[in-house]
């Protein structure tokens, strides 16, 4: 499989059309140029074969990526995750539907650039809110986990005491039981 000859063939003609020309290519990798912006085509061949496609504004150098256009054009919920392709087959169904959204749209971010870049800032932020949020909500549930496994009932009130949100689930439970183990001097 040659990614960057898929790439030429599924993508390469839309790009044309839209007065893109050709840039750096190199195995798993291929660019294509506009006056007004870039557009970047990676594969990892070698680990993780992670694919990607990176929009970048000639203006700032500020890079999107293909998930943060998705949910611009497509409504598509914010996805963090980043797409891995191993199959030919899958790797084309996956090009097909990137060539439709820039065929749909380019022109669209072509000729009106700053407010589509504008968008995506917005989208980008939201993006960096809900993973600070995710991470916040990991470190809670391993620190939880910690006290628990180490049966330090205290550590775990005094821990959740603090916690201005409230406490639900597994968490809510175990805090229930840590009180009355507290409670019982234990």
């Amino acid at each position: 499989m040659d990614f960057n000859e898929l790439v030429k063939l599924i993508i390469e003609p839309t790009l044309f059309l839209a007065d893109f020309s050709a840039g750096k290519e190199m195995r798993g990798s291929i660019e294509y140029e506009h006056r007004l912006l870039k557009l970047s085509f990676s594969y990892d061949y070698n680990s993780s074969y992670e694919v990607g496609v990176f929009l970048i504004f000639k203006g700032n150098n500020i890079f999107y990526e293909y998930n943060q256009l998705k949910v611009l054009y497509c409504n598509k919920d914010l996805d963090l995750t980043a797409i891995q392709l191993k199959d030919e087959d899958a790797l084309k169904r996956w090009l097909l539907n990137v060539n439709k959204i820039l065929n749909e749209n380019l022109n669209e971010v072509i000729n009106n650039a700053a407010e589509v870049r504008r968008k995506l800032e917005e989208i980008r932020q939201l993006q960096v809110n809900r993973f600070q949020q995710e991470r916040k909500i990991k470190r809670f549930n391993e620190a939880v986990e910690k006290y628990w496994r180490a049966k330090d009932y205290s550590g775990l009130v005094n821990f959740l005491k603090d916690y201005n949100k409230p406490i639900e689930g597994s968490v809510k439970l175990k805090y229930d039981y840590a009180l009355k183990m507290c409670d019982n001097g234990e």
